[in-house]
C-alpha cells in the first residue's frame, strides 16, 4: 500500500469489479484509451489480470482511493502485458493510469502516478518504464511528460497508431 497526503493506493479486491466496469465504460476513457466500452466480463478479466500480475511478479496495478472517504478514484500501476504491438516493448514494465470521473481534476492523477513511480523505482527490477498513449490524448501526454516520460517512438497496436514514451528508473 502507498499513502500520499490525499490518496491510498492499494491492490484491487473483488469489491472493485463494479468500479472497474464503470471506469472503463466512461465515455472519456473509451475515447482516449480503450476505444470501446468495457463489458462486465472484460472488467472481471481485467480484475483477474491485476491480481495475477501481483501474484506472478510482485507488482502491478493499484486501486486509487480517496484517503478520507475510501472513494474509488481510478487505477494506476504497471503491467507486464506481452502486448501485440509493433515494434514490441520488451522491458516488461508498462505503466498505465485511468481515472474515474471522481478522480479527475485537482491533481489526483499526478499525485497517484508520481507515488506509483516512486514506489516502482524501489520495487520493480527494471531499468526503464514505458507507457502507451494515443497521440491526441493530450491530458495523458502532459501527465506523462510531467513525471519524466519522454517520447520514444510510434508503434501500432491492434491497427491503432500509438506513442510509446519511456522513463528511466531513478535511484535515490
Amino acid at each position: 500500500m502507498i499513502e500520499t497526503q490525499r490518496l491510498i493506493l492499494d491492490r484491487h479486491g473483488s469489491d472493485d469489479l463494479e468500479h472497474i466496469h464503470a471506469t472503463w465504460c466512461d465515455p472519456l476513457v473509451v475515447e482516449n484509451i480503450s476505444l470501446k466500452p468495457c463489458t462486465l466480463s472484460e472488467a472481471r478479466a481485467r480484475l483477474l489480470r491485476y491480481a495475477g500480475q501481483w501474484a506472478l511478479d510482485g507488482w502491478g496495478f493499484f486501486a486509487v482511493r480517496d484517503r478520507n472517504s475510501g472513494t474509488y478514484l481510478g487505477e494506476v500501476g504497471f503491467l507486464n502485458g506481452y502486448r501485440d504491438i509493433e515494434p514490441r516493448m520488451d522491458n516488461g514494465a508498462e505503466m498505465g493510469w485511468v481515472m474515474a470521473p471522481a478522480g479527475r481534476g485537482n491533481g489526483i492523477a499526478y499525485e497517484a502516478v508520481s507515488a506509483a513511480l516512486g514506489w516502482a523505482d524501489h520495487n520493480i527490477p527494471r531499468e526503464m518504464f514505458s507507457a502507451m498513449i494515443l497521440a491526441d490524448n493530450e491530458p495523458s501526454q502532459k501527465l506523462a511528460r510531467s513525471v519524466g516520460f519522454t517520447f520514444s517512438h510510434v508503434a501500432t497496436a491492434q491497427g491503432v497508431t500509438i506513442d510509446i514514451l519511456t522513463r528511466p528508473r531513478r535511484a535515490d
